[in-house]
């Protein structure tokens, strides 16, 4: 079950689904002309004319909501594209600095510098954004920035379904028998 069209459902206004389109169910944030300015500002100075940018979430709000390889995700990135920058946003005190040697200093280290508000600004502005299951990926399902949700508790019916530019990837439950896990959603017993 989709999450977007269960919170119809739950809230008893399922109903409200008939004749909607994934575009109708997908999320949708505004930003303010400070929010745009601030990110913005911070893109323009950190960035070189013509660079790609990869917005990587290095985890959400809890040590669950991370993909455990995105160093590697990270350098590998940069060592194949060469004109890409890597701004990287999240709650976490990682020290990337060997990363940002190794890549010649192509990464941004926005982690604990912004509101969620701006970090989303800054994300809509991005030409990729690579996350986990956190917030952002959810936010970011309301723009066109392509988006690769490294997923392994839920599948793409439950989540992104409704996204645009979605290239999510999402464990094989044959190799990870406990994926996709809706525990935490619908077993609330």
């Amino acid at each position: 079950k989709n999450f977007y069209e269960h919170t119809f459902e739950y809230a008893g206004v399922g109903w409200a689904l008939e004749g909607m389109t994934s575009e109708d169910l997908r999320p949708e944030m505004s930003f303010t002309d400070e929010e745009i300015s601030r990110a913005m500002t911070f893109l323009d100075s950190n960035l070189q004319d013509g660079e790609k940018v990869m917005a990587v979430v290095w985890r959400g709000s809890s040590s669950a909501k991370r993909y455990p390889w995105m160093e590697y995700v990270i350098g590998e990135s940069l060592k194949r594209h060469r004109d890409l920058t890597c701004l990287v946003i999240g709650n976490s005190d990682v020290d990337l600095t060997q990363l940002k040697r190794e890549s010649g200093n192509r990464i941004c280290n926005t982690m604990g510098s912004f509101d969620f508000r701006t970090s989303c600004a800054l994300v809509s502005l991005c030409d990729l954004l690579v996350v986990p299951d956190t917030g952002l990926l959810h936010v970011a399902g309301a723009w066109e920035i392509p988006k690769i949700g490294l997923i392994g508790a839920n599948t793409r019916e439950n989540l992104t379904k409704h996204f645009v530019n979605d290239l999510s990837l999402f464990a094989d439950p044959v190799k990870a028998g406990c994926s996709p896990c809706h525990r935490l959603i619908y077993d609330v017993t």
